[in-house]
């Protein structure tokens, strides 16, 4: 039997486009309210059109999802209007394609509330963001406008997080926080962020991450002299930094250091701030300090005794130059000179020009 197709009819091979239904209604005809994609909205985002679909209005797009109109998470052609942070035109998170919707680039995120891309590393401007713990107060790295991190010192690049980490230490090895190679002692505590937090008498060094002695160098005594040009020892370096100073060597609160002795009960002679003189200049009391015998005086230092003028009967020393030839005055019973006419008197030395 032969069948034959009329015009009108169909086969059991139908042609399936007829098959298709037309789309779901995005909105109610006649309420263009129901184009908006938020309810709260008052202004109106679209029109809708006779079939149930909106035509959104200048300013606002199509959502995809749901058809409804929405305002743009980005503006077409200014891709930088997809970061979440304010960059320029060099530094851009995602592309914003024609429909307002961000396409974020590796290393960024979308943000499902604001629709903008995020870095996944860090926040530009908000260098703590580059902390491998939220707990750390110091600052381990910088986030750059592509939301990448730049470690400081003593931290490294974790590559998987992309958080910066604490390289300062060994976790459960203490000594790892001592400035000094294979130190014996330890100078801080190594906590699990791998930072070091310093014992007393010691103080962390801002670019190594470790701890170093805050008065002195262990092994090192001399770095106890108040002044490191002289070169008597005054105090011993102990292990905890710290200087241990003599009585005779008073210790100073604010540097650590021991000050150099003014002189020692007894021992008169260390008044004498002019060492080529072998008179007595001044008497050593109990507490180590020099009491200037009459005619002398406390030098700038305040520690030594120097002579007011002269030396009764030393005329000479009256001469404000010592290289002078003359005598321009006289010296006095109590060290004080006279000068001679045509001399000028000196009043801060207390000689004669």
């Amino acid at each position: 039997m032969l069948l034959v197709t009329l015009p009108g009819c169909f086969s059991d091979s139908h042609d399936t486009r007829l098959d298709s239904s037309p789309p779901e209604a995005a909105c109610t005809v006649g309420q263009d309210q129901t184009c908006n994609a938020s309810p709260e909205m008052s202004a109106l985002s679209g029109v809708c059109l006779a079939n149930g679909q909106c035509e959104c209005n200048a300013g606002f797009v199509i959502d995809e999802e749901t058809g409804k109109c929405r305002m743009p998470d980005c503006v077409y052609g200014q891709d930088q209007t997809c970061s979440a942070v304010l960059t320029d035109s060099n530094n851009v998170y995602g592309a914003c394609t024609t429909s307002g919707q961000c396409e974020c680039y590796s290393g960024f995120e979308r943000d499902e509330t604001t629709g903008k891309c995020a870095p996944t590393n860090c926040v530009f401007g908000q260098d703590q963001s580059c902390n491998a713990s939220a707990e750390l107060s110091v600052i381990s790295g910088v986030c750059q406008s592509n939301g990448q991190c730049v470690c400081g010192a003593g931290s490294i690049l974790n590559e998987e997080t992309g958080k910066c980490e604490s390289t300062a230490c060994e976790y459960g090895n203490d000594k790892t926080c001592s400035s000094t190679p294979n130190s014996p002692w330890a100078y801080g505590q190594c906590t699990t962020e791998r930072r070091c937090e310093c014992f007393l008498g010691f103080e962390l060094n801002e670019e190594t991450g470790k701890c170093e002695p805050a008065d002195c160098v262990v092994g090192q005594d001399q770095s106890c002299n108040a002044s490191g040009e002289i070169s008597a020892i005054y105090g011993v370096c102990q292990a905890n930094g710290q200087c241990d100073c003599p009585a005779n060597t008073p210790r100073n609160e604010e540097t650590g250091k021991c000050e150099p002795p003014e002189c020692h009960d007894g021992m008169d002679s260390l008044c004498n701030g002019d060492e080529s003189l072998s008179v007595l200049m001044g008497v050593c009391t109990a507490d180590n300090s020099c009491e200037c015998r009459e005619g002398f005086r406390k030098d700038e230092s305040l520690r030594k005794c120097v002579v007011i003028a002269c030396i009764y009967p030393d005329h000479s020393m009256c001469n404000a130059n010592p290289d002078e030839t003359g005598i321009k005055g006289q010296c006095q019973v109590n060290n004080s000179c006279v000068c001679f006419e045509g001399a000028t008197f000196n009043e801060q030395t207390g000689r004669c020009l």
